[in-house]
């Protein structure tokens, strides 16, 4: 690392977050990166950071340097209301994935309601973040959140033999699906305009369970496999940063996370996204569709 120059980054950082905007950011931006860094490592409040983050034009090597225990933070605290998109937007994909792995599962189980909170916040992020985040992640974790979320409801079903005929013949669309909510509905359309195959690889995950396996067993047991390959990638993260569980907790208080159950992802949805920001983030009308 470079020579640091500052003799209390502490209380540089202090003095920039009661600057004036303009002000702090023409001095924020006289200091290298390592040093701009050391700064904002000092800062504790996740909005505070944030804050310093934003001092420069383009925030993304600062955040891409940074700890993804600093990123995971700063997007839990708008977590549910779309407004993490420069920081989630600015963050590697690497960081994105380590952020799923971290946010989809409390107690070996996946949390329905947190994570479908940070796949509406990867929405309202931009067309460019939710593509990021579908190639990031593991697919059977999406399999998993979606399970019980969609049905096969499709009108082309009295001229196919059986249901499944669809999935494998990869004929399935959003509108052949039936979903428990509207907020699952729009994931959906969104996962399959921006990723047809991935799409596919759901449909044919959740729709083509092995027909002679004991009723239940064969999901459970695909959900069981998905939490412990999370499991390992996170203990073999940290074990090459040398940071424990305990470490994690002090850095990020999943349990204060600000999310209103009373205005959950859904609401957020609906009142969040409106027909031309749909149209911002993909084009429907031009998206390929392989007859």
């Amino acid at each position: 690392m470079k020579e640091i120059r500052i003799r209390n980054p502490r209380a540089e950082a202090k003095a920039l977050l009661v600057m004036d905007t303009k002000q702090a950011a023409i001095q924020f931006q006289q200091y290298t990166t390592e040093e701009q860094l050391v700064i904002i490592e000092t800062v504790s409040d996740a909005k505070s950071r944030e804050e310093l983050y934003y001092l420069v034009p383009d925030c993304t090597e600062l955040v891409q340097r940074s700890p993804t225990e600093n990123v995971m933070q700063m997007a839990l605290v708008h977590l549910g209301t779309g407004q993490s998109a420069g920081i989630l937007s600015a963050a590697s994909s690497e960081q994105l994935s380590d952020i799923v792995d971290l946010i989809a599962y409390q107690d070996d189980k996946l949390d329905d309601t947190r994570f479908e909170a940070w796949l509406m916040e990867m929405l309202h992020a931009g067309e460019e973040v939710f593509e990021n985040m579908l190639h990031s992640i593991d697919p059977h974790l999406l399999g998993e959140f979606f399970w019980n979320r969609l049905e096969l409801a499709t009108s082309k079903s009295n001229v196919i033999p059986y249901p499944a005929f669809l999935v494998e013949e990869a004929l399935v669309s959003p509108e052949d699906l039936s979903c428990d909510t509207e907020d699952t509905q729009l994931l959906i359309e969104m996962l399959y305009a921006a990723d047809g195959d991935l799409f596919q690889s759901l449909m044919e995950y959740i729709f083509l369970e092995d027909a002679t396996a004991i009723d239940g067993y064969a999901r459970e047991s695909k959900a069981r496999t998905t939490r412990e390959a999370a499991k390992t990638r996170i203990e073999e993260r940290d074990r090459e940063r040398g940071v424990t569980e305990e470490d994690l907790g002090k850095s990020v208080d999943f349990n204060n996370t600000q999310l209103d159950q009373n205005q959950s992802a859904k609401r957020s949805a609906k009142n969040g996204l409106t027909e031309d920001d749909l149209e911002k983030l993909v084009d429907l009308d031009n998206v390929q569709l392989d007859e």
